[in-house]
C-alpha cells in the first residue's frame, strides 16, 4: 500500500484487508471498523466491551491507548448476538447491503451484509462480533 509516496504495508492483499497496519490504510481502504480503546490487563477496553486480541501491528504496553480494528465480516447481524443495537438506514450494492448502526450515543459504525439481507430502516437489532478478526492498531 502506497499512500502519498509513502510504502505503508506489503502484503498479500487478503493480508492488508484482515490485519492492516496503520489508521490511515483502513481509512483508504474502508476495509472495517475503528474503535477507540485503552490496553488494559492483556485486553483493549473499547465502547463495545473488552477484547482479547490476537493479532497486532503494535507492542502495547499497560494503559496505552490504540485502535480497535474489526474488518468487514467481523460484525453480523445476528438474532442471538450478544449486542443490541439500532439500524440506522442501509444502501444496497448489488452483491451486498451497506448498513449503518449506532449501537450507542456517538458510537457509529457500518458493516457490510448479503444482497438478500431486509431490515427495516430505525429497527431494533441484534449483532455479533468474530474477536478472532481484532486487530490492534496505534493511534496516529
Amino acid at each position: 500500500v502506497l499512500i502519498d509516496g509513502e510504502l505503508l504495508q506489503w502484503e498479500t492483499p487478503k493480508k492488508i484487508f484482515f490485519n492492516p497496519s496503520t489508521k490511515k490504510i483502513v481509512e483508504v481502504l474502508q476495509s472495517g471498523n475503528l474503535f477507540a480503546g485503552e490496553f488494559a490487563q492483556n485486553k483493549i477496553k473499547t465502547i463495545l466491551g473488552d477484547f482479547d486480541v490476537r493479532q497486532t501491528n503494535l507492542k502495547v504496553a499497560e494503559g496505552q491507548r490504540c485502535n480497535l480494528f474489526l474488518p468487514h465480516g467481523a460484525i453480523k447481524i445476528n438474532n442471538s448476538g450478544s449486542y443490541n443495537g439500532n439500524l440506522k438506514h442501509y444502501r444496497f450494492n448489488g452483491k451486498s447491503n451497506l448498513c449503518h448502526i449506532e449501537y450507542a450515543p456517538n458510537c457509529y459504525f457500518s458493516i457490510i451484509e448479503s444482497a438478500d439481507f431486509d431490515v427495516k430502516p430505525n429497527s431494533s437489532i441484534r449483532f455479533a462480533i468474530n474477536n478472532d478478526l481484532a486487530v490492534i492498531l496505534p493511534i496516529e
